[in-house]
């Protein structure tokens, strides 16, 4: 009978010991996972900050620095994944899903992040969001590029894909892209700095394309609205 009551009162005192302490560290759980929510919060708010209202000059001419590295980077990214590491879509696809789980799972078991249904659609609608204007307008630029609704513009284009085409006969898909990267995100800003001696040159290749198209049957469709 002693026994039991001696063990019973050290349970008790024990027990508001350890609830203290559980106290102490359950605070400071949810504190970091507050804090981790927060710093995904304004990550994803600057993101959205850099492309909102940006334009392809502004992007091309690295007017909005953020939006410009991101893609550069994601693009070098993708360049190394498939051209240097030889990745197949599955295999991607199955690494990704493999470092997703043992980083994000990580995470949550450490108690660095709390994810819920709430924070993922949340997450998933500002990605949409972010996106949904720019896909809008390119798809509109690409029916109009179809549509021959410019023809200069669609001519252009067609002989744009006859000469990347022929390149990629010759140079892989890899280093062609990194070509074409270093071209959008290099010559545009030198374009734009030496815009007055090379708008001429444009004007008289552009007239003369003109003039050409003008004597084609579609000529009359130029510029259709």
């Amino acid at each position: 009978m002693l026994r039991s009551l001696v063990g019973s009162e050290m349970c008790i005192r024990d027990r508001s010991d350890i609830e203290k302490k559980i106290e102490e560290v359950l605070p400071t759980t949810k504190t970091q996972s507050s804090n981790s929510n927060g710093m995904v919060a304004n990550l994803t708010a600057t993101v959205k900050k850099s492309f909102k209202g940006a334009n392809a000059k502004d992007i091309f001419t690295w007017v909005r620095p953020v939006a410009s590295g991101i893609i550069v980077a994601n693009i070098a990214l993708l360049l190394f994944i498939f051209g240097y590491c030889e990745y197949t879509l599955i295999t991607f696809v199955c690494r990704l899903i493999q470092v997703g789980l043992a980083v994000i799972g990580g995470l949550v078991v450490l108690g660095q992040i709390s994810l819920n249904s709430e924070d993922v659609r949340g997450l998933l609608n500002n990605s949409i969001n972010l996106v949904e204007p720019y896909a809008a307008t390119a798809m509109d630029a690409g029916f109009r590029i179809l549509a021959w609704t410019d023809v200069t513009v669609s001519i252009t284009v067609l002989i744009a894909t006859i000469v990347l085409g022929f390149l990629n006969a010759y140079i892989p898909d890899s280093a062609l892209i990194l070509m074409m990267t270093i071209a959008a995100f290099g010559g545009t800003p030198l374009y734009f700095k030496h815009q007055k001696e090379i708008d001429p040159h444009v004007a008289k290749i552009r007239k003369a394309m003109d003039d050409a198209l003008e004597k084609l049957p579609l000529g009359h469709h130029k510029k259709r609205d």
